[in-house]
């Protein structure tokens, strides 16, 4: 009876040690896990890192283009004064030429009305027909009238001009103005939805991929813990099994 008691125990004990070399395996197999998973936990900080340079990048080239904005604004405004200067230039230019013109004609009048003062005073030299300087007279101050209808008309020109130009330009600068607005606010809205998005998914997917590899980690440390647990009670009471046999 000893001797097939003995058997079993030893029969036992080999199912055991083949349990325990499962258990072994298994828990060699459950270490291989977790150290997968930490090497996918650590991928997922550092792609977070990458997505974080990312982002920094994007803001970066936010801050250009805002800074490009600004010097097209400048340009524009230095744009709009230099053909401001270049009409009331072509302007001066104009109204120069004609002062010049109406001055030589009343130069001309002015030396007609003294002949003829001098021609009635009996003065200097006497005229031979004095009616044809009179005519002369009448002519130049009739060009300085048609010259001064022009100044006028030309004048009201360049002031329709001037205004059509103030009113274009200020025209011109909101419609630039609310297009970059409306570009830097779009641009800016589509960047930061973007970013915002990414970092929402990251975040997302960090949080999601580190509660699943602890929940892992636990459930394979726990197990692990059992199974030797059970193995560990299972050895001690074959061993007291096989010590009540030697006492019988």
């Amino acid at each position: 009876m000893f001797d097939l008691a003995y058997s079993e125990f030893l029969n036992t004990n080999q199912e055991l040690r083949g349990e325990l070399q499962d258990e072994i395996f298994i828990n060699k197999s459950n270490e291989k896990k977790i150290r997968s998973l930490v090497k996918e936990l650590k991928q997922c900080y550092r792609t977070i890192s990458i997505q974080d340079n990312t982002i920094i990048a994007h803001e970066k080239e936010i801050e250009k283009l805002k800074s490009e904005i600004s010097d097209l604004r400048k340009q524009l405004r230095v744009g709009s004064l230099k053909a401001r200067i270049q009409i009331f230039i072509d302007k001066k230019i104009s109204i120069n030429a004609l002062d010049m013109a109406t001055t030589n004609l009343i130069v001309n009048v002015n030396r007609g009305l003294d002949r003829i003062e001098n021609h009635i005073r009996g003065v200097g030299t006497s005229m031979q027909n004095p009616a044809n300087v009179i005519d002369g007279i009448r002519s130049s101050l009739n060009t300085i009238r048609v010259t001064l209808q022009n100044i006028t008309a030309e004048r009201d020109q360049y002031q329709n001009i001037l205004n059509d130009t103030n009113n274009w330009e200020r025209d011109l600068r909101n419609q630039l103005r609310d297009n970059a607005l409306n570009d830097e606010n779009r641009q800016a809205g589509i960047s930061y939805a973007m970013l915002e998005t990414n970092i929402q998914m990251l975040t997302g997917r960090k949080d999601t991929q580190i509660a699943e590899h602890k929940r892992n980690a636990h459930r394979l440390t726990v197990r692990y813990n059992n199974d030797t647990e059970r193995w560990r009670r299972r050895h001690i009471g074959c061993v007291h099994q096989a010590q009540n046999w030697k006492g019988q």
